[in-house]
């Protein structure tokens, strides 16, 4: 969907929920540098390719839908003999849940849209993901689901809309907050 379209579609709402990842911004500003700097990490350690081993990790489908990084490890390293395999994937963990992407304030991302739309409606960003990680992603504060919760119970009157980039989990968010819901996915670059 176009930008413009989503403007269109937004116009009737006063308040909006948007998921984080995906949504504001592509995965690819974020996910792609800090898979890179854990597939270095178990290159050293296992001797294969940097850039297969970020293909392996990618395929996996627990990273995209914001499943703990112990089990995407976990699953990465279930075939392969190292020395000291869980202290490799605690390292791995840690490395992915406090990487910081210096580069994301200077990718494309949907925050000059989210900023004009600030002026006039009540918006709220999204996430399933580790708080302490989601933040570093982007500066405001994540919407606390009970904040969230408290806020659309004491504002019924309000007309809300969740926009999300997952046709399956944020559809069904939306659906148990009994609001509407916008499919809209940040276009890969």
């Amino acid at each position: 969907m176009r930008l413009i379209d989503l403007k269109k579609k937004l116009s009737k709402y006063q308040t909006i929920l948007f998921a984080l990842v995906n949504t504001i911004f592509s995965k690819q500003n974020y996910k792609t540098p800090e898979l890179i700097l854990v597939s270095n990490l178990i290159k050293k350690k296992i001797g294969i390719s940097a850039k297969v081993i970020f293909q392996k990790l990618r395929k996996q489908k627990k990273i995209r839908r914001g499943k703990a990084p112990q089990l995407l490890f976990n699953n990465f390293f279930k075939n392969i003999k190292i020395d000291k395999k869980n202290l490799t994937i605690s390292k791995c963990v840690s490395m992915f849940q406090n990487f910081e992407c210096k580069n994301l304030a200077n990718s494309k991302s949907l925050k000059l849209f989210i900023k004009n739309l600030y002026k006039d409606r009540t918006l709220f960003l999204v996430t399933n993901g580790n708080v302490a990680r989601q933040n570093k992603k982007i500066k405001p504060s994540i919407a606390n689901t009970d904040t969230l919760v408290k806020f659309l119970k004491t504002h019924e009157d309000l007309k809300a809309v969740y926009v999300g980039d997952n046709m399956v989990s944020d559809k069904k968010f939306a659906k148990n907050l009994k609001i509407d819901f916008i499919f809209y996915e940040f276009p890969s670059i």
